[in-house]
C-alpha cells in the first residue's frame, strides 16, 4: 500500500523540479542576452568616448548599465558627464559609484575627482532672481520636496536645464524652465495665470522711519529697500511721519517702464551764523546727486545694451537667426537706459534751478526757521509717469 504513494510523491516532485528548471531557463537566457545588449552598447560607447562625443557615451554608458548594472559603468558614466562639462550629472553617478562599490580600488582618485567637480560647480554657479505678483509664495527647483526659498528671493543654479515652480496659496502652480549660462545674472518672471498688468515703483530716500501710502492703504515703511510690485494705474500717495502727513500727491504705474518716487530728507534750516545752506539750496544739492547717480545708471544699462547689439550683429554676421531671448534682453537694457537718462536730466535741471532761483532762501529759512513736519516737493515728469522729489526736514 505505501509503495504506489511513494511512486506517487516521486513523480510529483520530479514534474515540479522540471517546472522549476523550465521556469528558470528562460530567466537565464534573458539575463544573458541583456549582458550581450550591454556589451555591444559598450563598444559603442566607447568609441563615442575615444572620439570625444562625451554626451553620446555618457547616454550609451547609461543604457549598458540598465542592461547590466554594474557599478563600473556608473563610473564610466560620470567621467563621460565630466569631459562633456556637466559636472552636476558627473558628480551624481560618481557619487552612485561610490555607494554601490565603497571598496573600490580607485576611490581615493574617485573622492578627489568629486571634490574638483564641486568646485567647478560652485564657479559656474548663476544667479537667478524670482519675479512674482505677490510676496512669501513658495519656490520649488526641479525635483526637491522643500521650497528652496519664497519670493522675493534669489536663486542659485547650476549652468544645466532647471524646473522652477511657484506654488500659490491659491490657484495652480506655475512651472517656468530655465538654463542659465554659467556665471550669468538672469531673472524669471511669473503671472500665476494672467491678471491685471503690474508695473514697479522705486522709492528712493534716506529715510529711515515713516510709512508710504497708497491708494489709503500703507504699502511700506522706510527706509524701502526693494522696487514695490503693483498693478498698473494711478494711485493717490502720501508720506506720514511720526503719524502726521508731511505730503500728498499721486504716482502712476505703467508696464514697460519703472516708475520712481525720490524722497529727500533735509536737515532743519540754519541761521546765516551757523553757516547752513537754505532748503532749496540743499535740495538742489540733493536732485543734482539723484541727477549724477541716474546718469551713472543709465550709463550701465546703455553699456549693457550696446554689449548685447554687438552679440546679435555677431549672429547675424554668422548668417544665424538672431536669439529672441538675447534681442528681448537688448531692448530692456536699452529702455532701462533711457529712463534713467531722462531722470539724470530732469533731476539735474531742476537742481541747477533750485540753486540759481535761490536769492536770499538762506536768510528766509534763518528767520522763520524749521519745525517737524516741515516739507517741500518738487516734481519732475518723467517718461514712466512721474518723479517726485520730496524734501523733509524734522
Amino acid at each position: 500500500m505505501k509503495k504506489p504513494l511513494l511512486s506517487l510523491l516521486g513523480a510529483l516532485l520530479v514534474i515540479s523540479t522540471a517546472g522549476v528548471v523550465l521556469t528558470a531557463a528562460p530567466q537565464a537566457a534573458s539575463a544573458q542576452q541583456d549582458r550581450n545588449k550591454a556589451k555591444k552598447v559598450y563598444r559603442e560607447a566607447k568609441k563615442a568616448y575615444d572620439a570625444k562625443d562625451f554626451d553620446t557615451a555618457a547616454g550609451l554608458f547609461l543604457e549598458a548599465y540598465e542592461y547590466d548594472p554594474k557599478p563600473e559603468l556608473l563610473f564610466n558614466i560620470g567621467q563621460a558627464y565630466k569631459e562633456a562639462g556637466r559636472y552636476v550629472k558627473a558628480a551624481e553617478y560618481l557619487q552612485r559609484f561610490l555607494q554601490e562599490r565603497p571598496d573600490a580600488p580607485n576611490k581615493d582618485e574617485v573622492a578627489q575627482q568629486l571634490y574638483d567637480i564641486q568646485l567647478q560647480i560652485a564657479a559656474q554657479a548663476s544667479t537667478v532672481t524670482i519675479q512674482a505678483p505677490a510676496d512669501g509664495i513658495p519656490v520649488f527647483v526641479d525635483d526637491e520636496a522643500e521650497p528652496r526659498c519664497v519670493t522675493p528671493c534669489l536663486l542659485t543654479l547650476s549652468p544645466m536645464t532647471h524646473q522652477v515652480r511657484l506654488v500659490p496659496a491659491k490657484g495652480a502652480p506655475q512651472t517656468l524652465e530655465i538654463t542659465p549660462d554659467p556665471g550669468s545674472e538672469s531673472s524669471l518672471a511669473f503671472d500665476l495665470g494672467g491678471g491685471a498688468p503690474r508695473g514697479q515703483l522705486t522709492v528712493r530716500s534716506s529715510l529711515d522711519r515713516g510709512e508710504l501710502v497708497l491708494d489709503g492703504r500703507p504699502r511700506a515703511s522706510f527706509p524701502i529697500a526693494r522696487p514695490l510690485e503693483l498693478e498698473v494705474g494711478s494711485y493717490p500717495a502720501s508720506i506720514r511721519i511720526d503719524g502726521e502727513t508731511v505730503w500728498t500727491g499721486s504716482v502712476e504705474i505703467q508696464p514697460d517702464a519703472p516708475a520712481t518716487l525720490d524722497v529727500i530728507a533735509l536737515a532743519p534750516a540754519r541761521s546765516e551764523e551757523s553757516g547752513g545752506g537754505s532748503v532749496m539750496t540743499l535740495a538742489g544739492w540733493s536732485l543734482g546727486a539723484a541727477g549724477i547717480a541716474s546718469l551713472g545708471a543709465g550709463l550701465f544699462f546703455g553699456l549693457s545694451a550696446t554689449s548685447i547689439e554687438d552679440d546679435l550683429q555677431a549672429q547675424l554676421d554668422a548668417g544665424r537667426a538672431p536669439d529672441q531671448d538675447l534681442l528681448a534682453q537688448g531692448e530692456s537694457q536699452a529702455l532701462f537706459a533711457n529712463v534713467f537718462y531722462g531722470v539724470g536730466a530732469l533731476s539735474l535741471i531742476s537742481g541747477a534751478l533750485l540753486i540759481i532761483l535761490d536769492d536770499g532762501g538762506e536768510e528766509a529759512s534763518a528767520s522763520r526757521g524749521s519745525s517737524p513736519g516741515d516739507v517741500q516737493v518738487l516734481v519732475s515728469p518723467q517718461p514712466s509717469g512721474g518723479v517726485v522729489g520730496l524734501g523733509v526736514s524734522y
